[in-house]
Parts: C-alpha cells; structure tokens; sequence
C-alpha cells in the first residue's frame, strides 16, 4: 500500500465501509439462499478489506510510530546524514509536522508527515509536548 496517498486509503475505507454496509441489508432483505450467500461472502470479504485498507492508514498516517512530536520552525534542508555537508532531500517549510526519532549531537533525525525521513539541525525544530 505504499504507493497509495493517506487520503485516497481513506476515501478507499469509507467506499469500503459502504459497501459492507450495502452487502449487509442486501442479506436482510434478499428472498432467495444464494442471494443471501452472495451478500454474506460479499460481506466478509469487504469487512476484511476494510480492516487492511485501515491498517495500511494507520501505518501511512504514522499513528503507530514512536519519537517526540516536532513542528519545523525555520526552512531548512532535509539531509541524509547528521551532517551539514551530507547530501541535501529538500527543503522541509516551517509548521511541517514531524517526529524526531534520533538525535546526534545538535541534528535530530525525524519523519516529516509526507513520509519523508532525514536530518535537521535542532534548532530548525520545535519539540512539542506529546500530551
């Protein structure tokens, strides 16, 4: 689910969750055996794609992930090593949420919410309080 967008996973749950939904009055209502089968098996199959598809959300956003909660403070270039002369990943705007998951000396490595990862020195990062 990689190559996916946090939004479309989303928008994927909710037309799952529909769709579970649909399958689950059509059984209700469905006069024949193997209509009712037809929505009972359409059921599971598309509450389970809804819990993976939600997972996979859950693994995107970044909700499971570990480190202090950060915000970028001041432009700065994102880089491959704690160093100012590692090589650059691009420019992280100010307000850009993140989480510092290392810190060595005065750069702190973090994972900006796009999905990137990479080095910034402290003081382009503001910590925030994880309550």
């Amino acid at each position: 689910m990689t190559g996916f967008s946090a939004d479309a996973l989303a928008i994927a749950v909710l037309l799952l969750e529909f769709l579970c939904l649909l399958s689950w009055l059509a059984r209700r209502v469905a006069a024949k055996d193997t209509l009712r089968l037809a929505a009972l098996l359409t059921f599971v199959l598309s509450g389970f794609l809804t819990l993976t598809v939600a997972a996979a959300w859950t693994v995107k956003v970044g909700v499971w992930e570990s480190g202090q909660p950060a915000v970028v403070v001041s432009e700065d270039t994102l880089r491959e090593g704690p160093d100012p002369r590692a090589q650059g990943r691009g420019k992280v705007d100010p307000g850009t949420l993140a989480r510092v998951l290392l810190r060595e000396g005065k750069y702190l490595q973090i994972d900006v919410v796009d999905g990137q990862r990479g080095w910034l020195h402290s003081d382009a990062v503001g910590l925030l309080d994880p309550d």
